[in-house]
């Protein structure tokens, strides 16, 4: 599967299964530059300030977007929609 599909894919799920108020497209397509995402990556791209980009993640996480893991004092969130995209390249 390419990464325009799975792309399109986590589109139609997020829009889906995501708070009216979460959903945005580009907040998906910021997911697809690379694969992990912290709040700053968020807020510095303008989708939103620290609190509400927070929620954002949350969410995504929630709905199996995105996965976390906790690294010092900072979250990170990873794509594994996107990383499977990269498995398929290096095989």
């Amino acid at each position: 599967m390419n990464g325009s599909c799975q792309e399109t894919r986590t589109i139609e799920a997020c829009r889906a299964r995501l708070p009216k108020g979460t959903y945005s497209k580009e907040l998906v397509e910021l997911l697809f530059v690379q694969p992990y995402r912290k709040i700053d990556h968020l807020t510095k791209a303008g989708i939103a300030k620290r609190r509400t980009a927070s929620t954002y993640l949350k969410e995504l996480k929630q709905i199996g977007v995105l996965k976390s893991f906790q690294a010092w004092k900072e979250t990170i969130y990873f794509n594994t929609r996107l990383y499977d995209i990269f498995k398929i390249f290096k095989e």
